[in-house]
């Protein structure tokens, strides 16, 4: 059941990306953004592209960040 949860949150993230993809804050990455799923310690890393939102990476907060995401 939590893990059906944090999944939906994150599927809800990725519609709320898709259809606003400068909600975001900027990267810690140049060239991309940063969106915190609510209600649950994940990140996505993402950028826009052609304007298409291309999702690059989902880490769970307590991870290092990496130097590139691609």
């Amino acid at each position: 059941m939590a893990a059906r949860q944090i999944a939906e949150r994150i599927y809800a993230a990725e519609r709320l990306l898709s259809d606003n993809p400068t909600v975001g804050r900027p990267g810690r990455v140049t060239g991309t953004r940063e969106w915190a799923v609510k209600g649950a310690p994940y990140l996505v890393g993402y950028s826009l592209q052609d304007h298409e939102l291309v999702i690059l990476a989902l880490l769970h907060s307590k991870q290092q960040w990496p130097d590139r995401l691609d």
